[in-house]
């Protein structure tokens, strides 16, 4: 639940009559799925939200938000969700490297023969350890995130992630078994120019020779309550020359998923709609809801 508050109000901060995102008192970590199901893509997986909120403070993300302080479910609490009936559990948080029983929940898991779903770690917090307990609770693959396309941007957006940690937990992973690296990055931030893209070109080359790479690849998108929130963002047109750019000079065998650039300047326009748009808003909907149906009724948004 997300309630709009003034800033001049109790509890808040900043300029009066500003308007800002407040977060108030929710359920007490870990929440745990009330149910699991193998209809549903992650099926054997019963999800536990373990964090909220991070201790970064990347300039796209909105889980920099101060209004979603860093907290933790306890680790006892976590262990205990795997006596709950499912064949596994997936680990829920945007800062789950940080989560201070990671270690303990997976060796808990593994002891008990069960599967650990993580969506991503963070490629600087990696040791052979945590790699060692993935791989015994039935990961095949190591996810990590770039989230630039070059380290200059990678410096700019406050990512504060390194080339060099990223090609060592490649190392790290293909020592320990696992098959394969999965590799999130954004594409399409204020100031990315073609020298950004062949640099990550270069990276996600020579990480082939480590372990075979799929690189799934965003488009940046503004995200009010963030640094970013009056960026401009690049065209569907201007998003599918950079990605047929990355897919025309990297090295054959490395996998891309993309975003739909359509999908994403959609995102944009939505993200950053004022109150007066609200009108056309519902009506584009109405419609039907599509790409051409919001161009159609906000032609200068596009």
């Amino acid at each position: 639940l997300v309630i709009e508050a003034r800033r001049n109000e109790p509890g808040c901060s900043g300029a009066p009559g500003e308007i800002a995102c407040h977060v108030p008192a929710m359920t007490p970590l870990p929440v745990v799925a009330p149910l699991w199901t193998a209809a549903a893509s992650l099926g054997d997986l019963r999800l536990v939200e373990v964090s909220r909120g991070c201790p970064k403070s990347c300039t796209f993300c909105l889980g920099r938000h101060p209004g979603a302080p860093l907290s933790f479910a306890s680790t006892e609490a976590v262990v205990a969700t795997l006596d709950q009936g499912a064949p596994g559990i997936g680990l829920i948080g945007a800062a789950l490297s940080y989560f201070p029983g990671l270690k303990q929940v997976m060796a808990a898991a593994a002891g008990k023969g069960l599967r650990m779903g993580i969506s991503s770690l963070r490629a600087d917090r990696i040791d052979r350890e945590v790699l060692e307990l993935l791989r015994a609770t039935g990961g095949e693959m190591l996810t990590v995130a770039a989230d630039g396309s070059s380290q200059r941007l990678r410096d700019e957006l406050c990512k504060d992630i390194t080339e060099e940690s990223l090609v060592r937990a490649a190392e790290l992973a293909q020592e320990v078994g696992l098959s394969a690296l999965k590799l999130y990055t954004l594409i399409g931030v204020p100031g990315e120019c073609d020298d950004d893209l062949d640099e990550f070109v270069e990276l996600a080359n020579h990480l082939r020779t480590i372990l075979p790479v799929m690189v799934s690849v965003s488009i940046f998108v503004p995200k009010l309550g963030t640094p970013l929130a009056d960026a401009p963002w690049i065209s569907p047109k201007e998003g599918t020359r950079r990605m047929r750019y990355l897919l025309r000079e990297s090295s054959q065998g490395i996998r891309y998923n993309q975003l739909s650039p359509r999908e994403a300047t959609l995102q944009a326009v939505l993200s950053t709609a004022r109150p007066e748009d609200g009108a056309t808003l519902v009506a584009a909907a109405r419609q039907g809801g599509s790409f051409a149906d919001f161009k159609r009724l906000m032609p200068g948004r596009f």
